[in-house]
């Protein structure tokens, strides 16, 4: 922003104190009058005088738009040396925040400038310096920070959590030469979320120093490592022999598993202090529910590894979830009983429409899809999953008359499975007509009330028809 043009007159005697007022028009992005009494008139006015630039610098400061007032105040700095010098006399036209904004921005020399400010306290607590800076990628702004006497980073400890976790390491390294810094810290926080974030070269850092213990709440850098699948940040933590990765009841690989991260589990699996047959194979079981297949075959692989736990869970709950091809590798498994508790898997997948998941398992000679009174198609019906309903029609071992399904899918306002029920030739529902049409009313289901309509008046057209 520039300063315009200035413009001096005389603009006669004040009527108050009978001084004469000079009246100095600033031009600045427009028009600005500002009127400036003066002590004395000194019978020429000089452009050049000190006293004049400094009043005039001020006032071009006078602005309420900070992010407008600090750039202006840059340019004038850096208009010339006795502008600047000017300028920095100013204790009125900064604050506490033009020292964040150099932080947030890596503005190293503005920062160096600003420190230099008496009437700014860079170890106020509402602004937080060393931990904004300490997150920001400057490590030359966290060392102007350490050098100054008024920052203290040992007060929170947070500076050096907070660069571990952004995986700033240089300045972690830089903070660790600082004796006022601890990196054990809120009981090993930085080395915990370096390694949740995955930050490796962050993470080796941190266990070369001693006072940092790599096992701390429970193991819970290499749990958490495991968790987000950063396998090279585990790698380096069983590295180490204060690292217990079975800690949390084999946490590391069971989150893992369920997380689908396959190469982490694979080096997990080679430590043979974890055991992935854990809770009653949770780490397969989880995997299954998750649909990651490749872990799941990974799992299979180990002969520890049993995936038909807790009466088949992965498989019934891998239909549940329609995970088809986990559900299909799992059948490639001996081990492995997709008709168990009853033909639950099958039943699973029906009642949330997973049709791929339905047609998979049907085609396993060893599932029933008729089981528990043909129940599959009762949930697929309830649900009003129509292409999974039209499937189980299709198979002969199924019964469509013998559950009520027109009631259900009226009473659930399914009007497109409605149809499907009532022009299947398998389907016999002239009897419950009447009961659906009731269950549809009292469900304000006006669609099914006018298919149900329909079909008794073609049914009476036909019937009439026959007896002529």
């Amino acid at each position: 922003m520039k300063i315009g043009k200035l413009i001096a007159f005389e603009d006669g005697l004040s009527e108050i104190s009978g001084r004469p007022v000079v009246r100095l028009r600033i031009l600045n992005e427009g028009a600005v009058d500002v009127f400036q009494r003066l002590s004395s008139y000194p019978g020429c006015f000089l452009l050049d005088s000190h006293d004049v630039t400094k009043v005039i610098l001020h006032l071009t400061l006078q602005i309420k738009l900070p992010d407008t007032k600090r750039k202006q105040f840059a340019i004038l700095r850096l208009t010339c040396k006795l502008w600047k010098d000017i300028v920095d006399s100013f204790t009125d036209c900064l604050s506490d925040a033009d020292l964040l904004l150099a932080v947030t921005g890596g503005k190293v020399e503005s920062l160096r400038f600003l420190l230099t400010r008496a009437e700014l306290d860079p170890s106020s607590k509402d602004i937080g310096l060393l931990c904004r800076a300490s997150e920001g990628e400057s490590t030359e702004i966290v060392r102007l920070l350490l050098n100054d006497p008024r920052i203290i980073p040992s007060a929170g400890c947070e500076a050096i959590i907070l660069a571990a976790k952004c995986g700033r390491t240089s300045t972690v390294q830089l903070l660790l030469s600082d004796p006022r810094v601890d990196p054990s810290a809120e009981d090993n926080q930085a080395i915990k979320l370096a390694a949740r974030y995955g930050h490796t070269e962050t993470v080796r850092l941190l266990l070369f120093d001693s006072r940092v213990d790599p096992s701390a709440q429970d193991n819970s850098a290499v749990t958490d490592a495991a968790r987000y699948g950063h396998t090279e940040t585990v790698r380096l933590l069983l590295f180490d022999s204060r690292v217990d990765p079975s800690a949390h009841d084999n946490g590391s690989i069971r989150y893992a598993a369920s997380r689908g991260h396959t190469e982490t589990v694979r080096l997990l699996l080679s430590d043979s202090r974890v055991d992935p047959s854990t809770q009653d194979n949770v780490p397969i079981r989880y995997a299954a529910i998750e649909g990651r297949t490749e872990t799941v075959r990974l799992l299979l692989s180990d002969s520890r590894v049993d995936p038909s736990a807790q009466d088949n869970y992965a498989i019934k709950n891998a239909a549940r979830y329609g995970q088809t091809e986990t559900v299909r590798l799992l059948l490639s498994d001996s081990r492995v009983d997709p008709s168990a508790h009853d033909n639950v898997p099958i039943m699973n997948a029906a009642r949330f429409g997973h049709t791929e998941t339905v047609s998979l398992l049907l085609s396993d000679s060893r599932v029933d899809p008729s089981s528990q009174s043909d129940e599959a198609i009762r949930k697929a019906t309830l649900g009003g999953h129509i292409e999974t309903v039209q499937l189980l029609l299709a198979d002969d071992r199924v019964n469509p008359n013998s559950n009520n399904l027109i009631l259900e899918a009226a009473a659930g306002g399914h009007a497109d499975v409605a149809e499907l029920l009532l022009s299947h030739p398998r389907v016999n529902a002239s009897a419950q007509l009447d009961e659906a049409k009731r269950r549809a009313t009292e469900g304000g289901h006006t669609k099914v009330v006018q298919l149900l309509d329909d079909y008794q008046r073609q049914k009476s057209v036909q019937k009439f028809s026959s007896r002529e």
